[in-house]
């Protein structure tokens, strides 16, 4: 059997469509985790929204 870990690929960014509900608990639970998150929505209004809500949830990161 082969040995994977030359390619192995590490993960160091998240982009999450959608700052919904679901979309922005996902991004903070990966910011928590270490993750570099990007957010993108077509709403710009549901996006400056998930940003005080996150800053509120979490503030501390």
């Amino acid at each position: 059997m082969e040995n994977n870990t030359e390619h192995e690929m590490k993960i160091k960014n998240i982009t999450i469509i959608g700052t919904g509900n679901l979309g922005s608990r996902i991004g903070l639970q990966a910011a928590i985790s270490g993750y570099n998150v990007i957010f993108y929505d077509i709403n710009d209004s549901a996006l400056q929204g998930n940003k005080y809500l996150l800053k509120n949830l979490y503030p501390t990161h």
